[in-house]
């Protein structure tokens, strides 16, 4: 079987999880390529589209220095693409040159900025491989946002979209390239988040499509399970991201339920840990310690497994991937229902699902491991044995190539 993976990084978020996928699956003899915009590893089965990317900072630090704006202004909580998907913004036969075999499979990761439905149907044309369309998040049910939050248009058409300030016409425009594109190509959507497979079985794009839900990939040996026998005060909270002050991530929402809590128990009955690149000091209702950014897997499992409990308050987001990392860690997690979090926590088994945007049910879930940390040791074991059974390379590859069989005929 040979697969060509296409993002826009082999970095940060989504770009990690690609390569984590693509990795898993060199690993068990899949031939696997992943051709990327901008590349930072030296993988050597990653392939650099453009290798430009540093005249490319300068340039856009140009830009910014200069003050030369877009030409579509945008509500960021929406993350919206700022180009018109109906246009290449690429040569595709120079694309086409960079494959390193006659692919079976194309999957194309979070692709933002980068590819465009159009240039997918030319290679899909080109090449006749299968098409599969991974969904990091909601864009691609979207005429160009990442986080729809209340807005329901795409169930239909993005016609007046509320993430664009001017040039409402734009989210349309390529809503309905989209979707001419989809009707070409037919892909497979691809969703780890049981919310996001409900999402796209109502989207007027993906909704005559077939829709698959795979387990996201972790490697069980970089995110051990370090065992905890006994509990010891202070209760010890893990929170992580990149951004703390982005608004879809909901600290204020943490905040007031650590607010809530205080008023309950003692100072020092709970310890709070932030991992995030944001530098300001924060002050928490309870000890707080800041981790700065995490630069890689080993310093993020250092700081999931020296903690009691994971706690997501996210209030838009199609995981957070780190919740299978918790998960795989062996910890207990309270997350809003958002995401993936259904795929993660059993209620009141190995954690807690709160009601989104509730910080009163959010401070409950912390207080349900609080009063029951004497069977820590168990919510620990359920959740180590639940990411092992589901989410470890050798299982979830098996699950994906399982899936990718049965479109392409094996």
């Amino acid at each position: 079987m040979n697969i060509v993976h296409f993002a826009t990084n082999d970095f940060g978020g989504a770009g990690l999880a690609t390569v984590k996928m693509h990795n898993a699956l060199i690993k068990i003899n899949v031939n696997s390529y992943l051709i990327v915009k901008n590349k930072k590893s030296e993988n050597q089965y990653i392939l650099e589209f453009d290798k430009k990317f540093f005249l490319k900072k300068i340039h856009r630090r140009m830009k910014r220095f200069f003050n030369i704006s877009k030409p579509y202004k945008t509500n960021k909580y929406y993350f919206p693409l700022s180009n018109n998907q109906s246009i290449n913004n690429l040569k595709t036969s120079k694309l086409l040159k960079l494959l390193p075999y006659e692919p079976d499979i194309l999957i194309f990761h979070w692709i933002s900025g980068f590819i465009n439905y159009k240039t997918i149907f030319e290679i899909q044309t080109a090449t006749k491989a299968k098409i599969f369309i991974m969904m990091q998040d909601n864009e691609p049910l979207t005429g160009g946002c990442h986080y729809p939050w209340e807005c329901k248009k795409y169930q239909n058409l993005c016609t007046n979209c509320p993430a664009l300030k001017i040039n409402k016409k734009l989210a349309e425009i390529n809503f309905v390239s989209k979707k001419k594109y989809i009707n070409l190509f037919k892909p497979v959507l691809l969703s780890g988040s049981k919310q996001d497979i409900e999402k796209a079985g109502k989207s007027a794009l993906y909704k005559n499509q077939h829709i698959e839900r795979f387990n996201a990939i972790v490697d069980k040996e970089v995110f051990f399970y370090k065992e905890k026998k006994g509990f010891k005060y202070p209760l010890k909270i893990l929170f992580a991201a990149v951004n703390i002050n982005e608004k879809r991530k909901g600290f204020q929402y943490l905040k007031d339920a650590l607010d809530i809590l205080s008023k309950k128990y003692n100072y020092n009955d709970i310890e709070v840990s932030i991992a995030s690149k944001t530098e300001s000091e924060i002050k928490l209702s309870f000890p707080t310690k800041m981790l700065g950014f995490l630069p890689n897997d080993k310093a993020l499992a250092m700081a999931i497994s020296n903690s009691d409990c994971f706690v997501n308050c996210s209030i838009e987001d199609s995981g957070p991937y780190i919740l299978y990392l918790a998960l795989m860690s062996g910890r207990a997690i309270v997350s809003f229902d958002v995401g993936c979090a259904r795929n993660v926590i059993e209620h009141k088994v190995n954690g807690y699902i709160a009601k989104n945007e509730d910080p009163v049910d959010l401070a409950r879930g912390m207080e349900f491991i609080l009063k029951n940390h004497s069977k820590l040791p168990f919510m620990n074991e359920k959740s180590r044995r639940k990411a092992v059974e589901n989410h470890s390379e050798e299982i979830a590859t098996k699950q994906l190539i399982k899936i990718f069989n049965k479109y392409i005929g094996r």
